[in-house]
Parts: C-alpha cells; sequence; structure tokens
C-alpha cells in the first residue's frame, strides 16, 4: 500500500517539475525581448545601398521563358490514397 502512495506522489513531482521547467524556459527565451529597436535615423540607412539596384527583366522577354508550360492541374489537388506509414 505504501508503494502506491509513494508512486502517485512521484508522479505529481515529476508533474510538477515539468509545469515549472515549462514555464521557465517558456518565459526566459524570447527571443524578441533582448532585441532594442532600431533609432529612426538608422533605419533607412540599411536600404540605401538598395538605391542603386536594378533588376533584369530582360529574361521575361526571351524564348525561353515564354515556351515554359505547365503540366497538370493547379493548383494541385491532395489525393488521399497514401500510406499512413511510410516505413512499412
Amino acid at each position: 500500500m505504501g508503494t502506491t502512495k509513494q508512486n502517485s506522489s512521484l508522479l505529481y513531482l515529476i508533474m510538477l517539475l515539468g509545469f515549472v521547467l515549462g514555464f521557465l524556459y517558456n518565459s526566459r527565451l524570447d527571443p524578441t525581448a533582448g532585441v532594442p529597436p532600431v533609432d529612426g535615423r538608422h533605419q533607412l540607412t540599411s536600404l540605401r545601398g538598395l538605391e542603386s539596384a536594378r533588376i533584369d527583366t530582360s529574361f521575361l522577354s526571351s524564348e525561353q521563358f515564354k515556351e515554359l508550360r505547365i503540366f497538370g492541374s493547379l493548383p494541385v489537388q491532395p489525393v488521399g490514397n497514401g500510406k499512413s506509414d511510410p516505413f512499412h
């Protein structure tokens, strides 16, 4: 009779420890908590390098691009006849 009480006490202790550790893990590892906001005067300077960037769209008018074709139906319809466990 003592082992049942001991087993249930151990189970409750493990559950309590799991909840406490889960709470601590969840509350201290927020990646946005330690990131300071960027100063307003520096926000646009990181994009200044893109001012002179040009995108070459000549490939859209090439013959190879125009010859591309879509095969099959879009959007792809899912089919439910696969295996539930692909390893067996």
